[in-house]
């Protein structure tokens, strides 16, 4: 949100503590673009948060890996499901 007027009468109704949230997820995917700043802080800003992005996907991949170990199954058994690189 950016218009002043409209934060100030959601936070009438929701109370102050008004939330505000950044989501990316994979480049190039249709119909879901990431939207970056176009200068050069936003330059700075999407390349250190793909880069966290990506470190959050291979903590995904690693937990379910041991989940999988720790249940006695093929240690790659849940790559499939997520290897989409989803995010939420």
């Amino acid at each position: 949100m950016t218009d002043e007027a409209e934060i100030a009468r959601i936070r009438e109704l929701e109370g102050q503590d008004l939330k505000e949230t950044l989501e990316i997820g994979r480049e190039g995917v249709a119909g879901l673009p990431n939207r970056w700043p176009e200068d050069a802080k936003g330059t700075a800003c999407r390349e250190e948060m793909l880069g966290f992005f990506e470190r959050c996907r291979q903590l995904h991949v690693s937990v379910m890996r041991a989940i999988a170990v720790g249940l006695g199954i093929e240690e790659t058994w849940f790559d499939r499901f997520c290897d989409g690189g989803d995010n939420t």
